[in-house]
């Protein structure tokens, strides 16, 4: 009865003192295989760092070329037109600015699929297992393809090529100065800077030719109305249209980046992304120094409670 009193008596912090003792304890009988454990995850840790597959990123920031020159003079003309005939614009001149548009374009299916079209890009999406710096080759997944006899298996499909598309190709907008970093991350610092070199190129082609095309078909259809129509306000507006798609095309075909203009160049990377070697020996060193420490306080307090249950049996 005493002895229950005295340790009623004990405040909560000489408790709390007595628990903190008591794991203290327990930590230092239970040194020796905590420290066992510790150097297993850190051998195991080195051994993974050095085995895991080195990745590169190659990256560019890219502004997205203005369209409001022939933009606004096209607009006028057409809110000109449309004003005599009674029609209002305000809801059809709505629409993706180029920002949207030029993010839309990369992440599309359509746009991978045109990639694929250029030499190797599927194999180096789906086949590609490491890099050899000095040959400056891509070594392919012998199982999956070979440079020789080509595809071992079935050939994927662009859908296929897809989700790995998306897992090394990330593209970004900063709400703030509306700039575009769009960056590639693979075994081959070589191709991800050729590859992020294409998306680049082949972005500012497609929306070219797309331009192109469409300033061909209105100026088609703007010469027809303007022969049909004798009115000198609609023949006004006609013409400013037509000599907007007239500098549409100018432009087009002048301007090298037509949409993207990398502010930053993409760049063959000389430091690897990963593995980051002394970041994943640290954090495996941690983990197998606090599973040892649970062990020792989960098997201590677990035995405990056995014995205290077979003693009351």
């Amino acid at each position: 009865m005493n002895q229950l009193n005295q340790t009623d008596s004990i405040s909560p912090e000489d408790q709390e003192e007595l628990n903190l003792k008591e794991i203290f304890e327990i930590i230092w009988k239970g040194k020796t295989s905590i420290a066992l454990l510790s150097f297993i995850f850190f051998l195991g840790s080195i051994f993974f760092a050095l085995t895991a597959t080195h990745l590169w990123t190659s990256s560019s920031t890219l502004t997205v070329v203005a369209d409001s020159n022939i933009g606004s003079s096209r607009s006028s003309a057409m809110s000109g037109l449309a004003g005599i005939a009674g029609i209002s614009l305000a809801a059809a001149n709505a629409g993706p600015d180029r920002t949207e548009v030029a993010v839309a374009t990369i992440k599309s299916r359509d746009f991978l699929k045109h990639l694929l079209e250029f030499e190797n890009i599927l194999p180096n999406l789906m086949a590609a297992k490491s890099f050899d710096k000095n040959k400056e080759k891509i070594k392919y997944d012998e199982e999956i393809y070979d440079l020789k006899n080509g595809w071992k298996i079935e050939e994927p499909s662009y859908l296929d090529a897809m989700k790995m598309y998306d897992e090394i190709v990330s593209v970004s907008v900063n709400r703030k100065t509306q700039f575009l970093n769009v960056s590639v991350i693979h075994v081959s610092p070589v191709f991800a800077y050729d590859l992020l070199s294409l998306i680049i190129k082949e972005t500012n082609s497609l929306q070219r030719n797309r331009d192109l095309e469409e300033a061909e078909i209105t100026l088609g259809y703007l010469y027809k109305e303007l022969e049909k129509t004798q009115d000198v306000d609609l023949r006004l507006s006609i013409n400013q249209l037509i000599e907007s798609q007239m500098k549409k095309k100018m432009l087009a075909r002048v301007k090298t980046n037509y949409l993207l203009e990398p502010l930053d160049l993409p760049y063959v990377p000389e430091q690897r992304t990963s593995p980051r070697r002394t970041f994943i020996v640290l954090i495996g060193s941690m983990i197998g120094f606090v599973l040892g420490i649970l062990i020792n306080l989960l098997s201590f307090y677990g035995l405990g409670r056995v014995n205290i249950l077979s003693t009351k049996d």
